[in-house]
């Protein structure tokens, strides 16, 4: 092969395998910023100082969301060590059942029962109404009345809007979505696809890891 051909081909797959070879993902936009207290109020799953973080924006009316947390599970019980993924709120805001269950999820983790609720409205919630939302907290055996208050607190609404925000300027389209290492992916259709990520971010030396994440 010619000299000069060969250069460009490599100059190309290199090109390829720095931005991952995937029309799914994308890297995060440098005007996207995180500050210290980027994850404070996420329900988080997994160690605290792990080198990975997964953050996932979900929607728990959203019908792929359900398979996309249980794909993050796996990567979880993949990488005991090595990940810990955080939770974020992406509602359909066209939908007030979609911004119900995210508030019911919030007011779920003022009483350290987030994953819980987030299992439930996945596995049996239907309508997303108050008075189903208020029935699930009860199945729950959390305080109704503070499920209640903090379903109503404008600060709970304030953190999703927080979490809505952060997705937008991340370029995150829709959901489920997850930023993994500063690479925001779409269309993620198998388990393997994340492990794929994560085992490429482990390889690398750990001061060359886009770590927008953590902050």
């Amino acid at each position: 092969m010619n000299p000069k051909k060969l250069t460009l081909l490599l100059i190309s797959l290199v090109f390829c395998l720095l931005s991952s070879c995937s029309s799914s993902s994308s890297r995060v936009p440098p005007s996207a910023q995180f500050d210290s207290g980027f994850d404070n109020h996420s329900p988080m799953m997994g160690k605290v100082d792990a080198p990975i973080k997964v953050y996932m924006f979900s929607d728990f009316a959203c019908k792929y969301c359900r398979s996309g947390s249980i794909k993050a599970k796996q990567l979880l019980m993949a990488y005991p060590e090595q990940v810990q993924v955080i939770y974020k709120h992406f509602p359909n805001s066209r939908s007030q059942g979609s911004t119900n269950a995210a508030k019911a999820a919030r007011a779920a983790a003022m009483q350290n029962r987030f994953w819980d609720m987030h299992d439930v409205l996945f596995q049996f919630a239907r309508t997303h109404t108050k008075p189903e939302l208020r029935d699930i907290a009860d199945i729950l055996a959390l305080d109704i009345q503070k499920f209640i208050d903090d379903f109503s607190s404008p600060r709970q609404e304030q953190l999703i809007q927080q979490d809505i925000s952060l997705a937008r300027s991340l370029g995150v389209k829709g959901t489920p979505a997850f930023l993994i290492n500063g690479q925001v992916v779409h269309n993620v259709n198998s388990a393997q696809q994340l492990t794929e990520m994560v085992d490429r971010e482990l390889r690398m030396p750990a001061g060359l890891r886009l770590r927008r994440g953590n902050r």
